[in-house]
C-alpha cells in the first residue's frame, strides 16, 4: 500500500484483512530481505513519510488519521489535533512542513470532507490547507428531488514535490502551490479519469490516471530546473609565481 525508505530502512506500511489481522507497517534493515513487525496491526497503512528521526504513518482505518515514531515503529503516537477528517491516504514531506491528503466520501458532501491538511511542528497540530483546491460535483438533493451542483474539496490521493513547490493529485485535476499550500491552482492538465500517482523525474512532471500515463515539462508551470549539486568555489594559490616550466596541482 505504501513503501519508503527512512535513512538504512525499508518501511512498508500494508493492508488489513476483512477480518482485521495482518495491516500495519513493517521494517527492514537489510534492503528486504527479512521483514519484521513495527506496529499499528490490523489497521490499512495507506501512506508514510519520514523527516529526521520521525516516520509518519496515514491510516484511513476506523480511529485512523496520523501517527508518529520516533523509535523505529516500536510505539506510535495518534496526531490529530485539527485534522477534521482522519481518513488520511496520502503524506508528504517539504522542509519542516507535513502535508496530508485524505479522502472525500461520496454522497457525504462537506467542506470537512476531503483536501490537504498541513502540520508546520511534526504533526501535533493541523490546519486546513484547502485554498483554490475545490472541484464540482453533482448532488442529490433528496425533499424536494433534484439535482444540484457544489463546491467541494476532492479526495487528495497523492504528492509530488520540487524544491518548495508541491503537486496534488486531486480526483482527476493536478493542482499546484508555490507558497507552502497557502493557495492552490489548478494546472488545467487534460488527464482523464482519477489521478492516482504523481512523480517528479528530473525537469518532468508524470500523470498516471486510471490507464492512462501523461508527461508535462515543468518549465510549463514557471519551474526551471535547479542543479541538485551545488556550486563549490575555492581560491587557488601557486607557488612559486610565475609557474616554473612544469607545476603539479594537489587537491585535497
Amino acid at each position: 500500500f505504501s513503501l519508503i525508505i527512512s535513512g538504512a530502512e525499508l518501511v512498508a506500511g500494508t493492508t488489513a484483512w476483512t477480518n482485521s489481522t495482518y495491516g500495519g507497517v513493517f521494517i527492514s534493515s537489510n534492503n528486504g530481505l527479512d521483514w519484521t513487525e513495527a506496529g499499528l496491526s490490523s489497521m490499512d497503512v495507506n501512506a508514510l513519510a519520514a523527516t529526521q528521526n520521525y516516520i509518519f504513518a496515514g491510516s484511513a482505518s476506523y480511529e485512523g488519521g496520523v501517527f508518529r515514531s520516533n523509535d523505529h515503529g516500536v510505539s506510535w503516537t495518534r496526531l490529530n489535533s485539527g485534522l477534521r477528517n482522519t481518513d488520511v491516504i496520502s503524506l508528504a514531506v517539504v522542509g519542516t512542513n507535513l502535508y496530508a491528503g485524505t479522502y472525500e466520501f461520496p454522497g457525504i458532501v462537506s467542506f470537512d470532507s476531503g483536501g490537504v491538511f498541513r502540520s508546520t511542528n511534526f504533526g501535533l497540530s493541523w490546519t486546513l490547507a484547502n485554498n483554490g483546491l475545490t472541484d464540482t460535483t453533482f448532488v442529490w438533493i433528496p425533499n424536494p428531488p433534484y439535482l444540484d451542483t457544489m463546491i467541494k474539496f476532492p479526495t487528495v490521493r497523492c504528492f509530488a514535490t520540487y524544491g518548495e513547490r508541491i503537486f496534488v493529485g486531486a480526483d482527476s485535476c493536478v493542482f499546484l502551490s508555490t507558497d507552502s499550500g497557502s493557495k492552490w491552482i489548478n494546472t488545467d492538465l487534460p488527464t482523464t479519469g482519477i489521478i492516482e500517482a504523481l512523480l517528479i523525474n528530473g525537469s518532468t512532471l508524470f500523470v498516471a490516471a486510471d490507464s492512462s500515463v501523461w508527461r508535462r515539462p515543468l518549465s510549463d508551470f514557471g519551474i526551471s530546473s535547479v542543479s541538485s549539486q551545488p556550486v563549490i568555489q575555492k581560491n587557488i594559490s601557486s607557488y612559486p609565481n610565475p609557474f616554473s616550466t612544469r607545476t603539479q596541482l594537489s587537491f585535497a
